[in-house]
């Protein structure tokens, strides 16, 4: 039995709606899971991997996910996990169907068509062989025909030697032959009808399934052209939404602007303000400023490249990703015909079809594997309907004749025997014999006087004797038995004491008389089974095997024959359809592919794609990482760099590492505002220290702060000395990130509040660092007292694109490479490219080779 296809549901977009997703994840024996999630557009930030449904168990760190580069929509999670079972959790915005979805619908469809043409070809042989059943059945009447025939001319031969005695009866069984021929040819034309009644019967049906099935490819067409609109109409909302959000992102570059100016002037004032004591301060500041505002200038040089790559990304591939079935839309048209099937899903055994299909619904036919039998609902029970299903015929139930019992059954028929006196033989009773045995008697008696007279009539009457070929059967005759059939209603001849003459006992009659032996029974039944020779049902000079030409060829095989039609007793005259459905794989002119339906205006195929303007990206990794949630961060941040005197940041400062802290602490996470007032739900220690609970979490052990937030603890264990401590933890992982505490003191200098750090690298704690400025910074006291110089790096102050740096982090040289191999990029291509033999795929193109393979 054919496999139904899985799809998983999909979900519909609807705006501002988020649907929560948990899949059960059964992870493999090698413990690592690596798929795409069953929906796409999800929230990185809400994916969870758990032990236990529901966000029960231990969580699951060990996991990545991955986004495809022409799929962006789609999510592939890789997990690492000895647990047989995990649960993902996630929130969606609804799922986007690609090429991918419609490829696997139509290898289901062509899986399907493989059935229907199996079906179709299982229908072709079943006919085939109806018809070699039906030639074989004329051959076998052509045959049985011609045996009669013979056996017709035999008896004419038989009949014409004794055409005298039997000329009455030869007519009468000439009459009976040629009504036995009759009824044979009207046997055969009855057939012939019945035959051709069932072969328009199939005409019909076969004609009624290509009309449905017309009709369903009808439906199906409406349904794509409906889809087709409702796509158009969400390409249309998706622009709209995409040219909000280009104006959105300029107006938050004109807020940047304008925060930028704004901040220039306060460093402005600043500067002027500290101008007396900070003369060379204000010089570094300045400098750094300007590092600062050209590495600015690069950076957003480099994010508008970014921007207006991504933008062409989208504008190219969008109307590829409009064009597309959602998984949830797809699901919803193969159900709705999957629904309709009557043919369900076998089962193991008998007792499981109550299991299975509790609530089964009139029509449901299901396979039993144990048995091979096939069972119907018939509305209240279980109906098996397979031909193998029906049991063997006893004496007592009708059925099927086994082979065994078939086999006797022909062996006995062509062993019959008939006789050409049957009439007579029926008339024949033992009141007569024994009648005809006392005649026999007295005529036998020696012992009887007659008289002279008597004697000489006898001596007359030997002198005229003649032979009697039925001597033997007339010396049985004796005055006993003529008085019994001179009292015989009905005797030869009526006339008491006449005997019997020429003219009252005929030679038929003679014949039939000397055909019966003496002492014959009446209506002996034989019996092959008989081992006594001396009882009447004894067969004499049985075979002890039947000859190999008496054995039908059928009967020899190895397998049992299926029965021919006119073997099968009591079936209809006809057979009128009743209300059915058909199952797609029935459907002979099911398309299997998209291309078999007209494509509208508007939409493009495979053949469509210029593929002349493909291009990779030696980024490819950071652009994939970049999410709308990094983005609405970046475009939200107002002082995106601190240009504070004296906190300047040059692109020494500003690193890679910096950029990833900073992506990782949300908007305004290092802000605290004192509330005026405080909540009952406020953690007070004592009336110095006051944090919100949801800001901050209370621990107990400062190893097991392992991911980003605030955190606080009174006498946790793996603190740096005793006491209360405040702090942050900036993690990558929990094998790699750096923890930062400061110890409540009641100190007033803030400068004096003891500060630590400490990192894990690898899974491992590094120790404790105290980094608190150990002394106060005297009273009046100017900062050209402890001026301090940075030393020369040797390298000439300009901006590079290219920068070799030291173990201190100090740029030791810098130079500004114009080619990709300057920058180590050993993976793009050449910007005057072409899509040739080294580029373009020949053959047919798979989705994989347009989303870059993967």
């Amino acid at each position: 039995m054919m496999e139904l296809s899985i799809f998983h549901e999909k979900l519909n977009k609807v705006d501002g709606n988020a649907y929560v997703i948990e899949e059960e994840i059964h992870m493999p024996a090698s413990g690592i899971y690596d798929e795409e999630l069953q929906h796409d557009n999800i929230a990185d930030n809400t994916l969870a991997v758990y032990t236990g449904p529901m966000l029960t168990g231990e969580q699951i760190q060990t996991y990545a996910l991955s986004t495809p580069s022409a799929m962006p929509w789609k999510r592939i999670i890789r997990i690492q996990s000895d647990a047989p079972v995990v649960y993902i959790t996630y929130e969606t915005t609804g799922d986007t169907v690609e090429a991918d979805d419609i490829n696997r619908v139509q290898a289901a469809i062509v899986e399907t068509q493989g059935g229907v043409n199996a079906e179709e070809a299982r229908a072709i042989s079943a006919e085939e062989e109806v018809t070699r059943n039906l030639q074989a059945e004329a051959e076998r009447a052509a045959g049985e025909e011609q045996r009669l025939d013979g056996r017709i001319d035999i008896e004419v031969m038989r009949a014409q030697e004794a055409e005298e005695v039997l000329s009455l009866r030869l007519d009468a069984e000439v009459t009976r032959a040629e009504t036995a021929e009759q009824v044979n040819a009207d046997a055969i034309a009855t057939e012939t009808s019945r035959a051709a009644a069932a072969e328009k019967v199939l005409t019909d049906n076969l004609a009624a399934e290509v009309s449905r099935a017309t009709a369903a490819e009808k439906v199906l067409t409406d349904n794509l052209d409906n889809e087709i609109e409702r796509a158009g109409n969400a390409e249309q909302q998706i622009s709209g939404d995409l040219a909000a959000e280009v104006s959105r992102a300029e107006e938050a570059e004109r807020i940047l602007s304008d925060n930028l100016s704004a901040e220039t002037a306060r460093a402005t004032a600043a500067e002027k303000i500290l101008t007396d004591n900070l003369a060379a301060e204000t010089t570094r500041a300045t400098a750094a400023e300007k590092k600062n505002a050209d590495g600015l200038k690069t950076e957003t040089s480099r994010a508008e490249s970014a921007e207006a790559s991504i933008r062409s990304t989208i504008n190219t591939n969008k109307p590829i990703w409009d064009d597309k079935y959602t998984r949830n839309e797809v699901d919803n048209k193969f159900s709705t015909l999957e629904t309709a099937i009557d043919w369900k899903e076998a089962v193991n055994t008998f007792a499981d079809l109550t299991t299975t299909y509790p609530n089964p619904e009139d029509g449901w036919t299901v396979n039993v594997k144990d048995t091979d039998y096939t069972y119907r609902w018939s509305g209240t029970e279980w109906v098996a309907i397979s031909a193998n299903a029906i049991p063997k015929a006893t004496q007592a139930v009708d059925g099927l004749l086994s082979k065994e019992d078939k086999a006797c059954y022909d062996d006995a028929y062509g062993k019959r025997h008939t006789h050409s006196n049957k009439t007579v033989l029926d008339k024949v009773t033992q009141a007569l014999l024994d009648a005809w045995n006392a005649a026999y008697s007295h005529i036998s008696d020696t012992a009887k006087h007659i008289t002279s007279a008597e004697r000489g009539n006898w001596a007359d009457a030997y002198n005229k004797r003649h032979d009697h070929a039925n001597k033997a059967v007339l010396d049985k005759v004796t005055q006993a038995l003529l008085d019994i059939w001179n009292t015989v209603p009905n005797k030869v001849d009526k006339v008491p004491g006449k005997g019997l003459s020429a003219n009252d006992y005929t030679a038929a009659d003679k014949s039939k008389l000397s055909g019966i032996a003496a002492g014959a029974e009446v209506n002996v039944q034989p019996d092959w089974n008989v081992t006594d020779s001396a009882s009447d049902a004894y067969i004499k000079n049985k075979p002890s095997a039947m000859p190999a030409s008496d054995v039908k060829a059928w009967a020899k095989a190895a397998t049992k024959p299926a029965y021919a039609w006119s073997e099968i007793g009591s079936k209809p005259s006809s057979f009128t359809p009743s209300a059915h459905t058909h199952a797609k794989s029935q459907i002979t002119d099911m398309p299997s592919s998209l291309s078999q339906f007209e494509n509208d205006a508007g939409y493009i195929t495979a053949a469509d794609v210029d593929t002349s303007q493909n291009h990779t990206h030696a980024n490819k990794s950071i652009l994939d990482s970049i999410t709308q949630a990094m983005l609405n961060t970046w475009n939200n941040v107002t002082n995106k760099v601190d240009k504070v005197a004296g906190k300047g940041l040059s692109t020494n400062d500003f690193t890679t590492t910096l950029l990833n802290k900073l992506n990782g602490i949300a908007e305004g996470a290092n802000k605290y505002t004192h509330p005026s007032t405080h909540p009952a739900s406020m953690i007070t220690q004592d009336s110095s220290h006051r944090f919100i609970t949801d800001f901050c979490k209370t621990i107990i052990d400062w190893n097991a702060a392992t991911t980003n937030g605030f955190y606080m603890a009174s006498g946790a264990t793996n603190a740096p000395a005793s006491g209360w401590f405040f702090g942050r933890v900036i993690a990558h992982n929990v094998n790699y990130l750096y923890q930062e505490v400061y110890q409540f003191t009641a100190s007033t200098d803030a400068k004096a509040i003891p500060k630590y750090i400490r990192a894990r690298m690898n899974g491992t704690w590094g120790v404790w660092t105290n980094v608190t400025v150990a002394i106060a910074v005297p009273p009046n006291a100017k900062f050209t007292d402890t001026i301090y110089s940075h030393p020369n790096s040797g390298v000439a102050a300009g901006t590079y694109r290219s920068v070799t740096v030291n173990a201190q982090g100090h740029v030791t040289s810098g130079t500004n490479p114009n080619t990709l191999a300057g920058y180590g990029i050993t993976d793009a291509a050449a910007k005057n490219h072409n899509h040739d033999s080294a580029y373009l795929k020949k053959g047919a193109i798979t989705w994989n080779d347009l989303k870059g393979g993967g």
